[in-house]
């Protein structure tokens, strides 16, 4: 059975089996005849980590710094001392703290179940719960990958510059058996060139 020139494959020659919301949105990205390389998502238990700490302590950080400008401007009407109102701000700086790790986590999951990558022939895409980013392999320079050790990671995809010296960059985020999934991409959009 072949697919008709209007109806592009949503089926890629390897990858993730999309749940059918996702399946339905790549449906709408795709070109006529594009040739689906490679579909998936991100890992929801390594995406929910990513930046956890580094966003509890903003916010948190944030949350104590706002704490104390305030208590400073009216802790002389309310005859607070300056060092309650460090205890207060630290106190609120935690709390903050210890509800962006608990909620974070729960947050970052059901986002990551709203992430999309997929690999054609001709474009490189990335869907974010409705925010399509893509771009034409045609102006691809190079692919890269960075894998941890339990074979998870990122893939880079790095453009060509243009004449202003603009280039694209698209990652893939959390990506199981990222040196494979990297491999395979790599040799279908950029095969090795003959030697002589």
């Amino acid at each position: 059975m072949t697919n008709s020139p209007s109806t592009p494959p949503t089926q890629a020659l390897t990858g993730q089996q999309l749940p059918p919301e996702l399946a339905t949105a790549l449906q709408r990205e795709l070109k006529p005849n594009d040739l689906l390389i490679w579909t998936g998502q991100p890992d929801p238990h390594r995406y929910s980590k990513r930046g956890l700490l580094y966003y509890s302590l903003f916010y948190a950080v944030s949350a104590g710094l706002l704490a104390i400008i305030a208590l400073m401007f009216a802790g002389s009407e309310w005859h607070i001392e300056w060092q309650h109102a460090l205890l207060y701000s630290f106190l609120l700086s935690f709390v903050i703290f210890v509800v962006v790790m608990a909620v974070m986590p729960i947050w970052k999951r059901h986002a990551a179940a709203r992430i999309l990558y997929a690999v054609t022939h001709r474009q490189i895409i990335v869907w974010t719960n409705g925010f399509v980013e893509s771009s034409q392999t045609r102006h691809l320079e190079s692919i890269r990958h960075h894998e941890d050790h339990d074979g998870y990671g990122q893939i880079t995809f790095i453009g060509q510059p243009t004449p202003s010296g603009d280039r694209f960059w698209m990652e893939f985020l959390d990506v199981p058996n990222v040196r494979a999934v990297e491999t395979l991409i790599h040799l279908t959009l950029i095969p090795p060139q003959p030697t002589n």
